[in-house]
């Protein structure tokens, strides 16, 4: 499944832009078919503004409101701010976390610690918390040097793994015709031939009489 990507033009560029100007990377959450999983889905070229916004959307590409998100960087607090129990699936043990709002948003704000240069990424990572459903997590965020706080801002969507868009489903393999079904339809194929050969004598014989 792609990412999407639009710059600051609102232009759609694909994700080696995004990689190459600002290091960015992802791991997507290892799961079963069919089972629930927040996405990574977009990113958004942002300047002028140091607020790294995340926004969770359900499975129908409505906002979440009160959804739990985790924001990362090397010297985050340990155990994390504020106190929350460890998730199986969180991707590391210390961050800070909070709820998205009435607009699925949630945006921490970045310190001059999140500056790097072109293509070579920052310490932020962000990823969906929920004590049940496994999220991917987008990393190597911050703001690029040199510029008023250009940044990538991101999408999650709630989905059914399996069933993301653009994903390649295989197709059905074709079911086996029965050896004996085979043999039958051999057989009526044979006997059409044989009537048809009869209805042209028939209609040779009439032409005699």
């Amino acid at each position: 499944m792609d990412i999407k990507v639009v710059d600051l033009e609102y232009k759609e560029r694909d994700f080696e832009y995004a990689k190459s100007k600002y290091g960015v990377a992802f791991r997507r959450a290892q799961v079963a078919p069919g089972q629930k999983v927040y996405r990574l889905v977009e990113l958004w070229e942002k300047t002028g503004h140091s607020s790294l916004i995340t926004q969770v959307l359900d499975e129908n590409g409505r906002p979440m409101a009160g959804v739990d998100v985790a924001f990362y960087w090397p010297d985050a607090p340990d155990p994390p701010d504020p106190p929350t129990e460890i998730y199986p699936h969180d991707w590391y043990r210390n961050f800070v976390h909070g709820p998205t709002n009435v607009n699925g948003d949630v945006g921490p704000g970045m310190g001059r610690g999140a500056y790097h240069g072109r293509g070579e990424g920052g310490p932020h990572a962000v990823w969906v918390r929920d004590p049940n459903i496994p999220s991917d997590i987008c990393e190597k965020l911050g703001m690029l040097a040199g510029t008023p706080h250009d940044h990538l801002d991101q999408k999650f969507m709630l989905m059914t793994a399996g069933e993301e868009p653009g994903e390649h489903v295989p197709p059905k393999p074709e079911e086996e015709v029965p050896e004996d079904l085979q043999a039958l339809a051999q057989e009526v194929q044979s006997l059409k031939e044989r009537v048809a050969r009869i209805e042209d004598k028939l209609d040779g014989l009439k032409k005699l009489l």
